[in-house]
């Protein structure tokens, strides 16, 4: 049974650390056994970037998302290292790493104004990735791609749900508008498979 792992802020950084539990048969004495760390991977910039959520993929690949501020790095050093530019204030971050702990691709949404933030995510069985969270303002996802969707926020929060394919592409995006004008946080993401 795959084990569903939470991070909380990270501070300066985000971790990700995918452990034997967390990932294949278990059965593997190459790895150190059960509950011995496999990777750490460190992103983030020089300010303040927060890791929320965490989920492992059937390839045993793992998603993770939060937010970050200004810029932020992943996969430094490797031949998919990417940086991310938030548009203002803090945005929304999806990153996915192979069971090496190898970056395959980090994507980010946001918009101008606020704190945009990625809270939890969930992979759905053909590897896809569902996340949620919330927007202030109006929020770009998938900026540049064919599926590239902004949405506008009633209110001082609004809730959002994105999905991108397997490679990190964004497939759609849509939100929940706060109509009273308060703020509305989504946590999680859950799939009944």
């Amino acid at each position: 049974m795959r084990q569903r792992n939470r991070s909380s802020p990270a501070g300066l950084l985000l971790l990700s650390a995918l452990l034997a539990w967390g990932c294949g048969d278990g059965g593997d004495d190459s790895d150190g056994g059960p509950g011995s760390l496999i990777w750490v991977k460190q992103a983030g910039g020089d300010f303040f970037d927060y890791g929320y959520d965490v989920d492992v993929c059937s390839d045993d690949s793992v998603i993770v998302t939060g937010k970050f501020e200004y810029t932020a790095t992943f996969g430094h050093g490797e031949p998919n290292a990417t940086d991310l530019t938030s548009s203002g204030g803090h945005d929304i971050y999806v990153a996915r790493y192979d069971i090496a702990g190898s970056l395959v691709w980090a994507k980010r949404a946001g918009g101008s104004s606020g704190q945009d933030m990625g809270l939890g995510v969930a992979a759905l069985s053909d590897d896809a990735v569902v996340v949620t969270g919330s927007f202030q303002g109006t929020a770009t996802f998938g900026s540049g791609e064919s599926n590239e969707t902004s949405l506008t926020s009633a209110g001082n929060y609004d809730i959002y749900i994105a999905r991108y394919n397997v490679n990190g592409s964004l497939l759609w995006a849509s939100n929940r508008i706060a109509r009273d004008l308060h703020s509305m946080y989504s946590r999680a993401v859950s799939i009944d498979a």
